[in-house]
């Protein structure tokens, strides 16, 4: 190769500081565009040169597959006899236990209208209900998720250990999630919730969003509403519950491949299960604090910062593997609706399951929601070893190494 030939290669690379990959300036330097003014795919290459190709991340393991011990305590929750008696028949035999005057107080307050969940338990001498795992103001939940995100972030840096992605990276990705991405998902719950018995004309793009959002809206209310029937409760967890979670976790990517697209695809597999890891124990804080503290036993704890948290990863990491096949939907010009079709496209399958596994729950089909479970795990697999064999396949070499697959 001739010096002129070494310095004319060389000059299109640099370092990325983020990664400590050398990667394409075609790629990395790109301008900051809005949605309705996105940059192009990629840059076409001089026809005198080969594309760089990025050669697989070292050695293929599937320490992955590790996750699907997080869905044992759901298989003993959800195919176990409750012999358990239910809240209120709890609640009944602990007031039963308590001296006259106490019990008085507390049935007072059973009477009035507007007394909370909160209050009642409060009332109780120690803060919880027979049976009841912990106190409702304790704050132990926040060991457990503390533990539970330990143990997911420690188990993600053995998956592919030789990807791009630094675990440094994947500890930023599951706070954004777990903060940023939950605060953003209530917003969008809110918005969605204040189109009620509004409506407007017209045919703007301002017009459509507006009735998307009050779809999603509708969505949750049907998902939620205990009278509505199976279908129309699936069309609301899928639609509302479904899209709206998945595409907060995609949030990272979405933003990463616009802008950056220095990922290989397992790298993005990481930030995906990252970012599932960050909601799912972000999730499961807000429930124990809000359902489970002085009411629910131990086992639900179990289920929730181990199961569910594997179960967001699982769905989010499927997705990833979508979102770098097709990155090139998020990189061209579209508008700001086409924009929420794309990101429809990346997360359907995910999005479909999750709603399919709460539907289930809610109907009372605990062995049919665990087999949706399964499944779920089943597709994130599918997903990891089709693009596995893309990426070692001749043939396709160069082109998931740009990720246009």
């Amino acid at each position: 190769m001739s010096l002129d030939s070494w310095l004319q290669r060389h000059r299109r690379q640099r370092l990325d500081l983020d990664s400590g990959e050398i990667v394409s300036l075609n790629l990395v330097d790109r301008p900051k565009p809005s949605i309705d003014e996105a940059p192009t795919s990629t840059v076409a290459e001089p026809a005198d040169e080969q594309p760089i190709i990025h050669p697989p991340a070292g050695p293929w393991n599937r320490k992955y597959l590790l996750l699907s011990i997080a869905l044992i305590p759901l298989v003993f929750s959800l195919l176990a006899p409750n012999n358990t008696r239910d809240i209120a028949e709890r609640f009944s035999h602990t007031v039963g236990q308590l001296p006259p005057r106490d019990q008085a107080r507390i049935l007072e307050g059973v009477l009035k209208k507007n007394i909370t969940l909160q209050d009642l338990i409060m009332r109780l001498p120690d803060h919880r209900i027979e049976g009841a795992h912990l106190s409702r103001d304790s704050w132990m939940h926040w060991l457990y998720a503390m533990i539970a995100a330990g143990v997911f972030f420690g188990a993600l840096t053995l998956v592919f250990p030789a990807s791009r992605a630094t675990p440094r990276q994947l500890l930023r990705i599951g706070i954004f999630t777990g903060t940023i991405g939950i605060l953003l998902l209530i917003c969008f719950q809110a918005a969605a919730a204040g189109t009620d018995g509004v409506w407007l004309k017209g045919f703007g793009i301002v017009t459509a969003i507006f009735y998307i959002v009050k779809f999603i809206g509708y969505s949750y209310a049907a998902a939620l509403d205990p009278k509505n029937g199976f279908l129309l409760s699936a069309m609301g967890f899928t639609f509302g519950v479904g899209f709206c979670e998945e595409v907060a976790k995609m949030l990272p990517l979405v933003r990463h491949f616009r802008y950056h697209a220095t990922l290989d695809w397992r790298g993005a597999c990481l930030w995906g299960l990252a970012s599932g890891v960050g909601f799912g124990v972000s999730e499961g804080i807000s429930y124990a604090s809000s359902y489970y503290n002085g009411v629910q036993s131990a086992s639900i704890y179990a289920v929730r910062f181990i199961s569910c948290v594997g179960l967001h990863a699982i769905w989010s990491g499927a997705a990833a593997v979508t979102l770098f096949e097709r990155q090139s939907l998020l990189q061209t010009n579209c508008s700001s609706l086409e924009f929420i079709w794309r990101l429809l496209q990346i997360v359907a399958v995910p999005m479909i399951l999750h709603g399919l596994y709460d539907t289930l729950l809610k109907k009372d089909m605990p062995a049919v929601a665990l087999l949706a479970a399964v499944v779920s795990f089943g597709w994130m697999v599918y997903q990891f070893e089709r693009y596995h064999r893309k990426e070692h396949n001749p043939e396709t070499d160069s082109m998931v190494a740009a990720g246009a697959v």
